[in-house]
């Protein structure tokens, strides 16, 4: 994955090298497929299970209309899924 890029505060000269870099850097970031945040697909709750960084998306293909979609919303392990 690409490095995270850094806060842009303000444009700078379109000569300036960093701002530069740090845009390309930006645009790699947000083009990265992670930080798209395509959901993991599985089946049953991911609770437990999936292991996943805050904010991933998981749609149950097994889910009724009220079991669908879950988002992490906490931690680094496989815990701290939401249903939304």
């Amino acid at each position: 994955m690409s490095d995270k890029p850094k806060n842009l505060t303000s444009i700078p000269d379109a000569n300036d090298e960093q701002w530069k870099d740090n845009l390309v850097r930006a645009v790699n970031y947000l083009l990265d497929s992670e930080s798209l945040n395509t959901p993991i697909i599985g089946v049953g709750s991911p609770e437990g299970v999936v292991t996943a960084n805050i904010t991933q998306r998981y749609m149950d293909s097994s889910g009724g209309a009220s079991s669908v979609m879950y988002i992490k919303q906490t931690g680094s392990g496989n815990t701290g899924w939401i249903l939304i």
